[in-house]
C-alpha cells in the first residue's frame, strides 16, 4: 500500500510540474510574440486601425476597447493606444519615445523584428488522479497578501492601530482609482471627464500619501504622521479631555456638519468635490463615535 501510494504520489507530481513547465513556456512565447509585433507596429506602421487590432488581441480594459470603437481614429486616441501597447509589451516610456522620434519611413529600411516559434512538446504523463482545482484566492486577498510582504511590520504585535486602518483605506483608493481612471475613457461629455479626472487623481494622492506613511514606518520605525487620519487623532485626544458639557455641545456640531456635507453632496452643485466631502463625512462620523463612547463612560 505504502509503495502504491508513493508511486501515485510520484506520478501527481510529476503531473504538476509538466503541466506548469508547459504552461510557463506557452506564457513566454505568447508574450514573446506579442512584445515583436508591438514593437514591429510602433516602428513601421503606427496606424490606428493595425494598432487597435493589436489591442483588441493582447488587451485587458474593455472600457478602453469600448472607447476606441466608438470613437475610432483621432490624435489622442491614437496617444493613448500607442501608451497602452507600449505597457503591455513591457517598453518603458524613453524607448518608446525614441522610436517615435524616428519616421515610419527611416524604419521600412530595416528588417522587421521575426517571431520564431519553436513547436512546445507535450509531456508523457504517467497515468494519475488529476486533483480538482480549489481555494481560488480572491483578489482583494492577494493585495492584502502583497502589502504585508512589502511591510511586514503589519503583522507584529507592536504596529500601530492607525497604519492597518490605513492599509484598508489604501486598498479602497486603488480600486477606487482603477474604477475612475477607467470611467475617465468612457466620459460622455466634459462635466463627466471633470469629475472622473478628479476621483483618479484624489484617490492616486491617497494611494501615494498612504504608501508614504507605510514606507517611512518600514525604514525609520516611526510614524511620518503627514497623512489626514493622525490630525484625526488629535481631535479624538481632545475629546477624550472634554466635560460632559462640551462633549454635549461637540456632538451637535458633529452632527450639523455631517448634515451640512451630505446636503452638499445630494444638491449636486459640484461634483468634483464629492470624494473630499465624502472622506470629511466619514472623518467627522469616526469623530462623532468617539464623542458618544465618551458619553457613555459619563
Amino acid at each position: 500500500m505504502l509503495s502504491e501510494a508513493v508511486r501515485m504520489g510520484s506520478g501527481l507530481l510529476f503531473l504538476v510540474l509538466s503541466l506548469v513547465r508547459s504552461h510557463i513556456d506557452l506564457c513566454v512565447s505568447n508574450i514573446l510574440t506579442m512584445k515583436i509585433q508591438i514593437l514591429n507596429w510602433i516602428k513601421y506602421d503606427r496606424q490606428f486601425k493595425t494598432g487597435l487590432a493589436l489591442y483588441m488581441q493582447y488587451g485587458i480594459n474593455l472600457a478602453l476597447k469600448t472607447t476606441f470603437n466608438r470613437q475610432g481614429e483621432s490624435p489622442y486616441n491614437l496617444a493613448i493606444l500607442i501608451t497602452e501597447l507600449s505597457k503591455l509589451a513591457l517598453i518603458h516610456a524613453d524607448e518608446v519615445a525614441a522610436m517615435l522620434a524616428v519616421p515610419v519611413a527611416n524604419y521600412k529600411k530595416q528588417e522587421p523584428l521575426k517571431i520564431v516559434t519553436e513547436e512546445i512538446p507535450t509531456p508523457v504523463l504517467p497515468a494519475a488522479p488529476i486533483p480538482p482545482v480549489v481555494n481560488i484566492i480572491p483578489e482583494n486577498v492577494l493585495k492584502s497578501i502583497r502589502l504585508r510582504d512589502e511591510f511586514p511590520f503589519l503583522n507584529s504585535k507592536d504596529c500601530p492601530d492607525l497604519l492597518k486602518v490605513l492599509v484598508a483605506d489604501m486598498l479602497s483608493a486603488y480600486d477606487n482609482y482603477k474604477l475612475a481612471h477607467e470611467a475617465l475613457f468612457t466620459s460622455e461629455n466634459e462635466e463627466q471627464m471633470l469629475i472622473n479626472a478628479k476621483a483618479t487623481v484624489d484617490n492616486y494622492l491617497e494611494n501615494r500619501l498612504i504608501w508614504d506613511e507605510l514606507n517611512h514606518y518600514k525604514q525609520h520605525h516611526e510614524i511620518l504622521a503627514k497623512h489626514p487620519i493622525f490630525e484625526e487623532k488629535q481631535e479624538i485626544l481632545k475629546i477624550c479631555d472634554m466635560n460632559g458639557q462640551q462633549l454635549a455641545k461637540e456632538k451637535v456640531n458633529l452632527y450639523k456638519a455631517i448634515g451640512r456635507l451630505k446636503k452638499l453632496i445630494e444638491k449636486a452643485d459640484k461634483p468634483e468635490l464629492n470624494f473630499t466631502r465624502g472622506e470629511l463625512i466619514e472623518s467627522k462620523e469616526r469623530l462623532l463615535e468617539a464623542v458618544n463612547k465618551q458619553l457613555e463612560t459619563r
